[in-house]
């Protein structure tokens, strides 16, 4: 009996194998690359919530401040000295993170559902005539 082995059909099994295997690697990497860009988009949500629940809690707890914040919001012109310099510390820290609400909304990583709020936030602080 002769076993002469044909080695390119053996050859082209590999190669079939070899094509195969990386096929099937690139649809894991795929999967995992929507993954981590999911749990990202959640990662940035739940920080963008947190620095907005933070400002919140300021106001809540700190009614000097919440009141500093209504008097600015409604006469900017009437704060002097601390007190202005107080409330546009707080406006800039406010701004800056609606800022990156923002522009994390443009880059695709807030949920369109979440969006609203935030977006309900900018415009209801800009329709005051402090700021």
């Amino acid at each position: 009996m002769n076993h002469a082995v044909n080695w390119e059909a053996t050859s082209a099994i590999g190669q079939l194998v070899g094509a195969l295997a990386v096929v099937i690697s690139l649809i894991c990497l795929a999967r995992e690359v929507g993954s981590n860009a999911h749990a990202t988009r959640r990662a940035t949500m739940r920080s963008m919530l947190e620095s907005l629940n933070r400002f919140s809690q300021q106001i809540t707890t700190h009614a000097d401040l919440a009141q500093l914040r209504s008097r600015g919001f409604d006469d900017f012109e009437s704060l002097e000295g601390a007190d202005r310099g107080r409330f546009i510390s707080y406006m800039h820290a406010l701004f800056r993170t609606l800022e990156d609400v923002y522009y994390q909304h443009l880059e695709g990583h807030v949920d369109q559902r979440v969006w609203p709020g935030p977006e309900a936030i900018i415009r209801d602080i800009n329709t005051h005539p402090g700021v």
